[in-house]
């Protein structure tokens, strides 16, 4: 293992665990300044790599520590001994429930949502259903939309 694979982010800066926003954007500054490959372009082949490799980590960590999200899960993470950020680990949002309110859509997709919503009122699933396939195809990212028709 590396020197550099057994530093958390916090002590690759060098600052405090609750360091605000801006110490951790100076901190970054610093780290850069001194870690950028092209202060090093001139270097052995070994420098440069070496160099590159501690500068991308630490683009790694300035993204984790300046992101409150991200943070927050890099900290719980670093709680149980992980050093390195993992997105995989953060516990992905739960899957919409079929009940999931529907109306988020806007655009193009939206007057399709009237359609459907309509059509459940009246007891109409064909509709409601071809309305949804709709809505699905402008606004494929609502997943609310995509459980609502897995129950129809």
């Amino acid at each position: 293992m590396s020197e550099l694979d057994q530093l958390d982010y916090y002590a690759l800066f060098g600052i405090a665990r609750d360091a605000s926003p801006d110490a951790v954007r100076a901190a970054f500054h610093a780290f850069a300044t001194l870690h950028h490959p092209d202060r090093h372009a001139a270097s052995h082949p070994e420098v440069r790599a070496a160099a590159t490799t501690w500068f991308r980590r630490g683009t790694e960590a300035y993204r984790v520590l300046s992101d409150p999200g991200r943070r927050v899960s890099y900290d719980a993470g670093l709680a149980v001994g992980r050093l390195r950020y993992d997105a995989t680990a953060v516990a992905p949002p739960p899957p919409p429930s079929a009940d999931a309110p529907l109306a988020t859509t806007v655009g193009k997709a939206a007057p399709f949502l009237k359609k459907a919503l309509d059509a459940l009122a009246a007891g109409n699933l064909a509709a409601a259903r071809m309305n949804l396939e709709f809505v699905a195809q402008f606004d494929p990212g609502n997943a609310a939309v995509r459980a609502k028709l897995d129950t129809l």
